[in-house]
């Protein structure tokens, strides 16, 4: 392949791109002799997109960030770019959920989405998820984490230390954090439906799997159910480690699995 190793100034560095090819999901992005061209080739040397860049870099999930004049754009790999906007900064997507990136447009953070539309945060929020229509947010000033709508309001207010989204509890439900002790945390399950915004009860928790929370009593831990906002079901002495859609429970001395439905799917007969 005719490439070469190229020097560089840009965004006030200086770099070599001296490495060799780095492959991932099957394609490498490499730098021709000519000035700032660019490929993005497959593993057997064929051409999948080609541009006049100052840099590239891998944005994940098929996306590139690509840099002309010190500014960034997104593209698919191919010839065209998708982002009418420039952005301060590059930016990557995470897996096939996530909806979109926090980039800076002109020192304001807002998020491109898979087609290259921007959209700016509201004041004062110095990051979110980007994931509409409710995205987990923080602010810059305190560092306190809430849920902001997509028309910009606060949903659920920035006063919690952490706020985790829960994958598939059958609502868009989050475990509000307000503090943490040991493996556990304090705080509450809080789910939007329609708009409104129903809460547990403030308690010592534990979610596994983004899917299954339990809530602590003076006796142990019950799960809870996410339609109601109650505990249900028996007492679980301990909870440990979580996998494959199960997680570990203690009845008295025994151990068994629980599935997220609630479902015991291996008795609670055994030492560990």
């Amino acid at each position: 392949l005719p490439y070469a190793t190229v020097r560089i100034n840009f965004m006030h560095q200086s770099f070599a791109e001296a490495r060799p090819l780095h492959f991932s999901e099957g394609l490498a992005i490499v730098s021709r002799i000519a000035p700032h061209r660019w490929q993005v080739v497959d593993a057997n040397g064929r051409q999948r997109g080609a541009g006049r860049f100052d840099w590239v870099e891998d944005a994940g999930e098929g996306f590139y960030a690509v840099a002309t004049d010190q500014r960034w754009a997104l593209t698919d790999g191919k010839p065209g770019i998708l982002s009418t906007a420039r952005f301060d900064e590059s930016f990557l997507f995470f897996g096939p959920r996530d909806r979109g990136g926090t980039v800076a447009q002109d020192g304001r953070e807002g998020c491109v989405d898979r087609r290259g539309r921007w959209r700016a945060l509201p004041a004062g929020v110095a990051y979110a998820d980007c994931a509409a229509p409710l995205m987990v947010a923080h602010t810059g000033s305190l560092d306190r984490q809430g849920v902001l709508a997509s028309d910009g309001h606060w949903v659920i207010p920035p006063q919690y230390e952490h706020v985790g989204r829960l994958e598939d509890p059958g609502a868009a439900c989050f475990a509000l954090r307000v503090t943490k002790t040991g493996d556990a945390a304090v705080g509450r399950i809080a789910c939007v439906v329609n708009g409104r915004v129903r809460n547990s009860e403030t308690r010592e928790y534990r979610c596994a799997l983004g899917q299954v929370c339990f809530l602590r009593g003076a006796t142990g831990w019950q799960r809870l159910d996410f339609r109601s906002l109650q505990v249900v079901g028996p007492t679980y002495t301990e909870i440990g480690h979580s996998w494959q859609g199960q997680v570990a429970v203690r009845l008295g001395e025994r151990w068994g699995l629980l599935g997220v439905s609630g479902r015991m799917t291996l008795p609670a007969e055994y030492d560990e």
